[in-house]
């Protein structure tokens, strides 16, 4: 990825954002590392040299990692590996349904009629039968 902007704080701000929307899946990426780097109050001031990052060991313990963002949901790879867990499940409970060994039991499972021609555009989900 690139950024580009008037200034170094702009187009700095513009790639941290670019990172902390970036989903990769299936590979392991540096991204967080680049997150540690692009948050590293000397880096931040524009004024590095290429041994900044042997000069900052730190910057490769992305485990511990914590960034200030608008978001507390990307505040730290914990919480980003969290969101991702849960939504990867809901898409499969999505597209395959739940499953009978999480407790699914197909007698209580209602399908969803679809709309009519001619019909409201609200999604009729017939109760339960008793």
């Amino acid at each position: 990825y690139t950024a580009r902007g008037a200034t170094f704080k702009e187009a700095s701000a513009r790639m941290k954002r670019v990172l902390q929307e970036c989903r990769i899946r299936g590979v392991s990426t540096n991204l967080m590392f680049l997150l540690n780097v692009m948050t590293h109050p000397e880096f931040e001031t524009g004024i590095v040299t290429t041994s900044f990052i042997d000069d900052h060991p730190e910057l490769k313990k992305t485990s511990l990692s914590t960034w200030q963002f608008a978001s507390d949901d990307q505040s730290s790879p914990r919480n980003i590996f969290r969101v991702e867990k849960i939504m990867r499940y809901l898409a499969n409970l999505r597209v395959n349904g739940h499953p009978p060994e999480l407790g699914a039991d197909p007698t209580k499972i209602h399908p969803v009629q679809e709309k009519k021609a001619g019909q409201s555009s609200k999604i009729f989900i017939p109760p339960p039968s008793q």
